[in-house]
């Protein structure tokens, strides 16, 4: 007889270690690519630069292009915009409790926090 709960122990094992191996490799992309930044503001990439482009290199078959990121603004200074965010976040509420905002629901996903064994 198939024991399926030692398979699903071995699933959630191998989840647990690819989302470690993610984690791990999400901090070293930040850490290159703050490099690459430096690099290519210093202009030691533009030997690189894509002809009438000022953000997109090409390297070794592969087209990069560089995002400053989006401007964001802080509006926690201006009153009359919290006010009016404290009114939509009511009015909110209101159409999703008369029914006139349907709810949608995400694509499910696991997350995977450390914790330590008590005895």
């Amino acid at each position: 007889m198939i024991d399926y709960s030692k398979q699903a122990e071995a699933f959630l094992d191998q989840l647990i270690d690819l989302k470690t191996r993610k984690a791990a490799l999400d901090k070293d992309i930040k850490l290159v690519e703050s490099k690459v930044s430096l690099a290519f503001a210093a202009g030691d990439l533009n030997h690189l630069k894509i002809e009438g482009s000022n953000s997109s290199i090409q390297f070794d078959g592969i087209t990069a292009i560089f995002n400053p990121g989006r401007d964001i603004y802080d509006y926690s200074k201006c009153l009359e915009i919290q006010k009016k965010e404290s009114e939509l976040k009511t009015l909110k509420k209101t159409a999703q409790s008369v029914g006139l905002a349907p709810k949608k629901t995400g694509s499910p996903f696991w997350t995977i926090r450390s914790w330590k064994k008590t005895n």
